[in-house]
């Protein structure tokens, strides 16, 4: 069962409290973001379909003691922890994804855009994804986060509106906007 991060209580008041330096506050952060996160990094891993793939528990402890150190100056509240969170969990992926394809290289495969199986998002389908989501964020850094939230993490619309402060009818334009520019850069390319 998906835990919705639009469920968790709000957690700005910890946040702010950890950034002060409170350590009972940070503490207390930790324990109740720690289940979101297990459920994120598996959906982030359920979604690449990778046999290889980090498990769930090791992406959490490889992004939360790698890469989340930095999180207390960059967040304000509970969304922006939500694609804090995210982006390094993508970020990892994106790394594994670069180290797996510098050591093999599989079979040339066809891309339809939008991908409709998990198990569509190989390696090179990953960074070749990333890259088309850079041209995106050029043009409109909401839509590519909303691509980023939906895609890598599976948020819902709710989760994607809360995590990058809009409405979900803009996160649903936005979700448009990209998917266009996607079907045209990546439908039918070869991997």
């Amino acid at each position: 069962m998906q835990i919705s991060w639009t469920e968790l209580p709000d957690v700005t008041i910890l946040i702010r409290r950890s950034q002060s330096g409170d350590p009972t506050a940070e503490e207390r952060l930790d324990r109740l973001v720690y289940p979101h996160l297990k459920d994120l990094a598996s959906r982030m891993i359920r979604r690449h379909g990778d046999e290889d793939m980090l498990s769930p528990l090791d992406l959490v402890h490889d992004v939360y003691v790698g890469r989340l150190k930095g999180w207390k100056g960059a967040v304000a509240d509970r969304g922006h922890y939500i694609a804090f969170v995210t982006n390094a969990m993508r970020n990892e992926l994106i790394d594994q994804a670069r180290r797996a394809k510098a050591q093999k290289r599989s079979r040339p495969s066809e891309l339809q855009f939008p991908l409709t199986h998990p198990s569509e998002l190989t390696y090179e389908v990953i960074l070749a994804l990333e890259q088309e989501i850079e041209g995106i964020e050029r043009a409109d850094w909401r839509a590519a986060q909303v691509v980023r939230l939906r895609y890598y993490a599976g948020c819902s619309w709710e989760e994607t509106a809360a995590a990058v402060d809009a409405t979900i009818k803009m996160v649903r334009n936005d979700w448009e906007f990209a998917s266009e520019w996607l079907k045209k850069r990546l439908g039918r390319r070869r991997f």
